[in-house]
């Protein structure tokens, strides 16, 4: 438990840079993390630094994987101040185990931050980003099927829903498959390689994420988790390609290898480039490299070791032909294993969070002159968590070198066993740098991280607003004008939506029937008192169906589907629900299957405060979909499904009316087809107790006018009889 406590500390994250690219949008007051876990096991903190000399105030909102708000948490930040904050502290309000996480300034300067995950096996961090982009890409997804795997975390910070194409490519650029995945607004969602790898033609592959609607604005973040047994590590998605790439540290020998992985995600090849120099920068090596359309390739230091003067270098990755190219550095051990993007930019300016030096951990600063003529100086400021100066030191790097500070040398004056580092550059063009941590004895635990500019100030966006006080922002208020739920999107009201398919056996008269969930079934939500699904239609056609009790008449769903905005879509999952938020008012319900086959349920008036639940049904008959609708009769309960509408593609067809009891009920049902129709039998009856049964018609076409058939049903219970009345829509498909 001690080297936990310690690792906490240890292995934090640089913070995020604000540089955006061509398809990307950068908000600069807000940092994103995908990927929070706290189960008991796996422990996560959000690390936040404020490098300004005023006071900065933030929320960090914590989001379940579907959208819902978890938790908002305030917290304050003076001058130079560095905070960590345990995500354990609100984990009791997750609806499971992960969660993302959004931190917002609502005043003062903008911060810089991380996200850090421990247990007693890894301790793995990954910058909080505040640059969302439609194109995301990660040059090493790997899975053996055996013990490695990884998993993708992809955040939408978006304020509305977003689809992304997730495309996995082999080494040589050949498609290896693909998938679809759909995240809710502020959502998340995790794929694990695992899942996909048995298309690989290696253990390995890269991943290109897209995504494929939404506004120019709406993206994503995300980042890659690798790990076996003894192995962890973590990357940030990447969202800028380049021409030239710097890794400021690669290591051969005393069991180290460098893997420097690098991905084209263009429609055509690249080529290129990569040089080792040694630390007092001379050239030690070098070695060309080829990239398919959507290939990658490892290009491991083992190779090219002959001219280093020590087991240490840096990297430089440069096309010569072609577009630009991601790459990302990763170093292993036996026991350990630490990695980060390569960078692309010097700067004159750099921090990194924690830079540690104790009696188990130590750190290593590397900074990297990538200036073929110039020598660069800089002044080195370790910042004790407090604020306060702790101890300074100079640099000078020479041209294409790299320098080399060990957190043990220089932490004697350091207030606690870590301290925030500041980089300025005094002399010359710029630098670029990471921070690896690692425990010195017994190399079970490494990481790295790339320092960054400090975050930008002025612009972003403005604090967001909660009008009603509920605790919801209004982006995400589905009633930002009523005060309401978290848990319901900030709605006072909310309608609870069940989908079930009744699959009907048989076609004799009292069928079996078999109850599934409608999984995958998209579920949108009309607000009639809005009035916009009634523009273009007929009043007489509204009021009939609801004088009837019904749904309103499932033939008008595709003229309502097309032309009317619903207030929100949501896709039925494994549980067989979803939940609407919703203001007060009357709703109708539109399910819609991927075959395009609709069903629907009329919500009627919702009032403040009320949850209503209501049931979406469809009846399969002969391998034929039949939208259904449902009603409940009250005493003891009974649910009766019945066709909403019959398409006739056959001469025959079949109408199953399923009633399900609790207590004793006996049911008659009339049948009234239009004039050419014959049914098997004018009337069913019998008994229902306590059970599930179906009463079914077969129905003749014998030259029709195709007009509704009439329903009567008569019900029996506790000596009281009620009579229903109703109709079926008769669709006419009939091959001529």
């Amino acid at each position: 438990m001690k080297k936990i406590v310690c690792l906490s500390i240890a292995f934090l994250a640089v913070a995020v840079g604000l540089q955006s690219s061509a398809g990307a949008t950068t908000t600069p007051s807000i940092l994103y993390g995908p990927l929070l876990q706290e189960d008991g096991v796996v422990s996560s903190f959000v690390v936040l630094t404020n490098r300004e000399a005023t006071a900065s105030t933030a929320d960090i909102r914590y989001y379940n994987s579907d959208g819902t708000l978890a938790a908002t948490e305030p917290v304050t930040l003076a001058s130079q101040v560095e905070l960590i904050v345990p995500a354990v502290t609100n984990s009791s309000l997750w609806a499971g185990t992960l969660a993302a996480v959004e931190v917002e300034v609502t005043s003062g300067p903008n911060l810089a931050g991380t996200v850090v995950r421990i247990s007693p096996e890894f301790a793995v961090s990954e910058a909080m980003g505040s640059t969302i982009s439609r194109d995301l890409y990660s040059p090493n997804v790997q899975g053996d099927g055996v013990s490695f795997n990884s998993s993708i975390a992809l955040q939408n910070p978006s304020a509305t829903s977003l689809n992304a194409t997730v495309s996995f490519y082999n080494p040589d650029g050949t498609l290896a498959t693909t998938d679809t995945v759909t995240i809710a607004a502020h959502g998340s969602a995790l794929l694990l390689s695992s899942t996909y790898f048995p298309s690989f033609s290696q253990p390995f592959s890269n991943v290109e994420v897209a995504v494929t609607d939404g506004t120019a604005t709406d993206g994503l973040v995300g980042v890659v988790f690798r790990g076996d047994a003894n192995r962890f590590q973590s990357d940030a998605f990447l969202t800028e390609t380049a021409a030239t790439h710097y890794a400021p540290f690669v290591q051969e020998g005393f069991d180290f290898n460098t893997f420097l992985i690098l991905q084209n995600p263009n429609a055509t090849a690249s080529s290129g480039t990569v040089e080792f120099h040694n630390l007092d920068g001379t050239l030690a090596n070098s070695t060309p490299f080829a990239l398919a359309a959507h290939g990658s390739t490892l290009v491991a230091t083992s190779g090219f070791v002959s001219g280093w003067a020590a087991n240490v270098a840096n990297a430089e990755v440069t096309v010569t032909s072609g577009p630009g190219i991601v790459t990302v550095n990763t170093i292993y051990h036996p026991e350990a294993a630490l990695g980060h993007p390569a960078l692309t930019t010097a700067e004159t300016q750099l921090i990194g969070l924690a830079m540690q030096a104790d009696a188990a951990i130590d750190s290593l600063l590397a900074l990297q002159n990538p200036d073929d003529v110039d020598s660069v100086s800089a002044l080195v400021t370790f910042i004790n968590p407090d604020g306060t100066v702790a101890d300074t030191t100079n640099v000078t790097v020479p041209a294409n070198g790299t320098g080399l500070i060990t957190g043990s040398t220089v932490n004697a004056l350091w207030a606690t066993s870590t301290a925030t580092v500041d980089v300025t550059v005094t002399a010359g063009p710029g630098l670029v740098g990471t921070m690896s941590r690692f425990n010195a004895g017994l190399l079970e635990f490494m990481m790295s991280e790339i320092l960054v500019p400090p975050p930008a100030q002025g612009g972003g966006t403005p604090p967001p607003v909660d009008t009603d006080g509920d605790g919801v922002f209004d982006d995400v208020d589905v009633c930002p004008n009523m005060f309401g739920r978290p848990e319901w999107d900030g709605a006072p009201s909310a309608i609870w939506v069940k989908a079930k398919k009744h699959k009907v056996w048989s076609t004799t008269t009292f069928p079996t029937v078999e109850d599934q969930i409608l999984n995958g079934l998209n579920v949108y939500l009309f607000n009639i008192d809005a009035g916009s699904i009634l523009e273009d239609d007929d009043e007489e056609d509204w009021s009939k169906g609801s004088v009837l009790g019904w749904s309103l008449r499932h033939k008008d769903y595709q003229s309502i589907l097309d032309n009317a905005i619903p207030e929100g879509v949501k896709q039925i999952g494994e549980n067989g629900w979803v939940l609407f938020g919703a203001c007060p008012g009357k709703y109708l319900l539109i399910g819609e299957q991927a075959d395009g086959t609709l069903v629907g349920k009329k919500v009627g008036h919702l009032r403040d405060g009320k949850l209503k639940r209501k049931k979406i049904k469809m009846l399969l008959v002969n391998n034929k979909k039949r939208p259904g609708r449902c009603r409940r009769r009250r005493g003891s309960d009974m649910w009766i499904v019945e066709p909403a509408s019959v398409d006739w593609t056959d001469p025959v067809e079949y109408f199953p009316f399923v009633f399900d009891t609790e207590g004793t009920w006996n049911a008659a049902v009339d049948v009234f087809p239009p004039a050419g129709f014959v049914p098997d039998y004018d009337a069913l009856t019998g008994d229902v107790t306590d059970t599930q049964r179906c009463f079914q018609f077969e129905i003749v076409d014998v030259g029709s006018e195709w007009t509704d058939t009439d329903v009567v049903m008569t019900l029996d219970h506790l000596a009281a009889t009620e009579v229903l009345i109703d109709q079926i829509d008769m669709v006419n498909s009939l091959i001529p």
